[in-house]
């Protein structure tokens, strides 16, 4: 009898253990993650080359590169693809980022996520998940400071 108790207590436990591993599981994958890539970038009109520390991989429902500019706050009278600095100077940045293979992507002003700008592919299609990607490209006819360029991998859900 005492044993039986035991044995459904360590069955139980087991049970816990497995569906609390799901629920995280669930959890992670369902969140947005950020890996920053660089920090206080300054844009001018050579291309400024960002190699990550670690690869970035593709392994969500939607992928962007997101720059993060000091006093840049998106107004909704501007022009909605508009980059307005604080000081009124108007910046249209190039953006492409490099896979493992070596293939370029171009990368457009896709929109903005509160103060964020991001950086997308014409498809999301284009980022295959099924290679890492190693570089990013970065210049503009003006220069400025992006403070941390992000790789943010989300799902939808």
């Amino acid at each position: 009898m005492k044993k039986a108790i035991v044995s459904i207590l360590i069955g139980l436990g087991c049970l816990l253990v497995l569906f609390g591993g799901l629920v995280a599981y669930a959890i992670y994958k369902s969140k947005t993650v950020d890996q920053i890539v660089a920090v206080d970038v300054l844009v001018s009109s050579e291309w400024t080359e960002i190699t990550p520390s670690s690869s970035m991989k593709a392994d969500r429902q939607i992928q962007a590169v997101v720059f993060i500019i000091d006093g840049y706050r998106h107004n909704v009278s501007d022009n909605k693809w508009q980059i307005k600095l604080l000081d009124e100077t108007v910046v249209k940045p190039e953006v492409q980022i490099f896979d493992e293979n070596g293939n370029v992507y171009d990368l457009h002003d896709s929109g903005r996520s509160n103060n964020d700008i991001n950086f997308t592919p014409e498809s999301s299609a284009e980022f295959p998940e099924d290679r890492s990607y190693t570089k990013i490209r970065i210049r503009s006819d003006k220069s400025f400071k992006v403070s941390k360029v992000i790789w943010r991998n989300r799902n939808l859900k």
